[in-house]
């Protein structure tokens, strides 16, 4: 005897089943801006919102524009969409809460990158471990520097190519410790 649910059931349209290519969950770690296929999975390369940006976790966005409007109420404490992304030139190094020494760094401006990528979640277990990137990381941007590299993307890809040779191993993008 068919029930009226098995009635139903036969009724309804056929789910057909839909190829997905896969998505790595490391993709959802800001640190997979270091993973070798980085540039081929993230549109907007390492200028990307999701993974390079100035948002500060502790300040909302703004209600006016989270509806899709333009703020510009100039008295706004909130945070805006303008001032989040990545904007090209900002000061190198913060020197208190930089751990390298930038006396001999020529010009004070670069890119914002250069500093998320070369302070932030830095893979070091030990204080020689963090003298070695240190050091490395200084040469790094001393060859930038006398290159005359200022294109954001290439600053980064030396970066991410230094921070995969340091670890030894190109896939080992999360560092834990």
């Amino acid at each position: 005897m068919e029930t009226n649910y098995r009635r139903y059931q036969k009724q309804l349209p056929k789910k057909q089943a839909a190829f997905t290519p896969y998505q790595s969950p490391m993709m959802m770690f800001r640190d997979y801006r270091y993973h070798p296929d980085y540039l081929n999975n993230v549109a907007g390369g390492y200028q990307s919102l999701t993974y390079s940006h100035q948002i500060k976790d502790e300040k909302p966005l703004c209600p006016i524009e989270t509806q899709g409007e333009t703020c510009n109420d100039n008295d706004c404490d909130s945070q805006h969409f303008r001032s989040v992304g990545i904007t090209g030139i900002v000061v190198l190094v913060n020197p208190v809460q930089s751990p390298w020494n930038t006396d001999n760094i020529a010009n004070p401006t670069d890119n914002v990158l250069l500093q998320q990528m070369g302070t932030e979640h830095v893979p070091v277990r030990s204080q020689a471990d963090r003298e070695k990137w240190n050091d490395g990381l200084q040469m790094v941007i001393r060859d930038l520097k006398r290159a005359y590299v200022k294109d954001a993307a290439t600053i980064a890809a030396r970066i991410a190519e230094y921070r995969r040779a340091f670890v030894e191993d190109p896939t080992k993008v999360v560092y834990l410790d």
